[in-house]
């Protein structure tokens, strides 16, 4: 385990730029899928509450 993490450092100190690239774009890529994800559970929340007014407006609840 150590011979790789030494590795690793090694080349991190080798090609910063490069290093620097890959871990851009892993967090980009990160970030990304946590926003689609929160976009859809808010698109979910809003479609629930819109077809729920409409249902309302249009009296197709229950009426007891």
């Amino acid at each position: 385990m150590t011979s790789i993490s030494t590795g690793i450092a090694w080349f991190a100190e080798k090609r910063p730029i490069l290093t620097t690239g890959v871990m851009s774009i892993i967090s980009a890529l990160i970030i990304g899928k946590i926003a689609v994800v929160g976009f859809g559970y808010a698109f979910a929340l809003a479609g629930g509450g819109i077809l729920t007014f409409k249902a309302i407006l249009h009296g197709t609840l229950c009426q007891y």
